[in-house]
Order: C-alpha cells, then structure tokens, then sequence
C-alpha cells in the first residue's frame, strides 16, 4: 500500500510523523529539519531522505519550503529493505532530476482507480524510482570508492559461476582481499553479503526457468542446488512463495500468450528479487 504528500510553500513551521512503514521525502526548495534516529539533521534544495520502517520519521518544514513524499509498505517493501535497496534506517541521496516529484505525479494520476492493472502500475513506478534513488546513490558511492573495480570484478565472477559451489575466500582470493576485509567491501557495494547475493543470483535465474516452464527438480539442479527441498526453502524464503505455487499461479498467465512469458518473467525478477549490479 502506498501514499503521497506534498507541502508547497510552508506557510508556518510545522512538524509531520511518518510512523509506518517505507518512505523517500524530496525537498525542491527551502530546508527540511528530520529526525528518525537520536541525532536531528537538516535537507536541503535537491536533496533526498529514503527511510526504513525501523524508526518513526519526523519532518520540521522551514516556513517557504517545498517537499513532496511517498509511503510504502507490505512485503515487496520489506524484501527491498532486507537486499539493501531501502536502508534499514535513512541515506540522503542528491537528486537534482527529481526522481520523486515524479513518481509522486504518477501515483497522483492513479489515485482514483483500483482496478488490478493500476495496483500493478502503482507498484511498478515505486519500485522504478526506488532503484533510481539506489543507482544514484550508489553512483555517487563508486565515484568515491578506491575498491570499484575489485567489486564489480567479484560481482561479474559470481554471475558467472554461481551454478558452482562458490566459497567467499575463493573470491576474495581472486580480488587479493581478506574474507572479512572482501565481505565488508561487498555489502558496502551491494546492500548484501557475497552469501546472499549468490543465493539472489540462483533465485532470480530460478524465476526465469520455472516461468518458462521447467521442472522444480531440473530448477534446482540448474542453478546450482543439489537438495531440492533445500531450494524449495530457500526460494520461499526469498520469493515469499514456495516455487509450486508460483510456477502454478505464472503458467496461467502465459500458456496462451506468445511472447508472454519473458515480458513476465523481467516483471516478477524487478518486483520479487531485485539485485544490485
């Protein structure tokens, strides 16, 4: 479920509480005092705040200021949150393009319909401008990062060998790091450990395989699960469905569309198990 707001022009200092759930609060002008952890701090013009769902938010508009924000929650929110894509707690991200005025106005033009077509559209541009914020933010961090290159040198191995039976020393080895030093560089770049994000890796290459059609059992042999009933767990726990359920519920939408089933299936790895690059 998801909300919007917006303040133009404060008229009067004012304090607001965004105590529930997901949110990513744009200032396009004027100053914004916030506060979601022990320590009060202060956005400006451009300036973007994305928060978890782990501490209440507080906004302090400055009188003449202008912010818009939007909310979000449920499962797909706590999934983005537990990969990295939302901070558990906030990150400010410089943004003078505006990715959330915009996704502010989409959501504004769809607030009057509740057929099933918007609520998918609705979600699909949160999502949209969440990975934008996370692309920016993670921009700005690589162009700071001395470890960039060691990083996406890991990254682009595990993609390519995630079918095996990977060990975080191994990589770390081929990026002339320390485990732990690797593991902490990692999830700096990624929002995950190596562990996680090879599981994300198999899962996401799982979605695609099951929407096309193949067996649970050739699925977990395929993408590098040796124990069905173990991939069948972890694929749960990722998706938040067990994968007989998916590939049941997909299926219908796709045997009688040509072509459907890769459009589908970019949608369900976009929605379910978003990845960092």
């Amino acid at each position: 479920m998801e909300a919007i707001g917006s303040i133009e022009s404060a008229s009067r200092p004012q304090e607001l509480c965004m105590a529930d759930g997901h949110c990513a609060v744009s200032v396009e002008s004027g100053s914004v005092g916030y506060q979601n952890s022990d320590r009060p701090a202060v956005l400006t013009a451009s300036d973007t705040l994305i928060c978890g769902s782990r501490r209440p938010l507080v906004l302090r508009p400055e009188v003449g200021s202008t912010l818009k924000w939007v909310t979000w929650n449920g499962p797909e929110a706590r999934s983005l949150e537990r990969i990295g894509y939302v901070p558990e707690r906030s990150r400010v991200v410089r943004d003078p393009t505006g990715i959330v005025p915009r996704a502010y106005f989409s959501l504004r033009d769809l607030e009057t319909a509740e057929d099933a077509a918007v609520v998918l559209e609705r979600k699909k541009i949160i999502l949209n401008m969440i990975v934008e914020l996370f692309k920016t933010a993670e921009m700005a961090h690589h162009k700071r990062s001395p470890n960039h290159h060691e990083m996406s040198t890991a990254i682009k191995y595990i993609r390519a060998h995630y079918r095996e039976a990977i060990d975080t020393s191994q990589i770390a080895s081929l990026v002339n790091y320390s485990p732990t030093h690797f593991r902490r560089l990692f999830k700096e770049r990624t929002g995950m450990s190596p562990r996680q994000y090879i599981t994300t890796v198999r899962i996401r290459k799982a979605i695609w395989l099951l929407i096309h059609g193949m067996s649970i059992k050739e699925c977990a042999y395929d993408v590098g699960y040796t124990d069905v009933c173990y991939f069948m767990k972890v694929f749960h726990k990722v998706t938040g469905y067990p994968p007989g359920e998916f590939q049941h519920r997909i299926l219908g939408f796709v045997q009688d569309e040509p072509g459907a089933a890769d459009d589908l299936a970019r949608e369900q790895l976009r929605v379910l198990v978003p990845i960092a690059c």
